[in-house]
């Protein structure tokens, strides 16, 4: 658990340009449950960040669409 509140609080602590890279980097990854949590995370920050642009993203007809389409920094 503490390993989960520090990783949580070093991905809020990124600038804008460093999670949407990390976003684009993780989303290459393979599905565990590590990478889950960690996305979770993240899209926890870019809705903090970017709300309406999130919602867009999130209600695109194709979940996988590139992210950068939505958000542009």
């Amino acid at each position: 658990k503490e390993n989960m509140n520090a990783a949580a609080k070093l991905i809020a602590s990124r600038t804008d340009k460093q999670l949407i890279t990390d976003w684009i980097e993780l989303d290459k990854q393979p599905m565990t449950q590590e990478v889950a949590d960690v996305r979770g995370w993240m899209m926890t920050e870019i809705e903090r960040g970017w709300p309406a642009e999130f919602d867009a993203w999130i209600d695109s007809e194709d979940p996988d669409d590139d992210i950068r389409k939505f958000i542009t920094l």
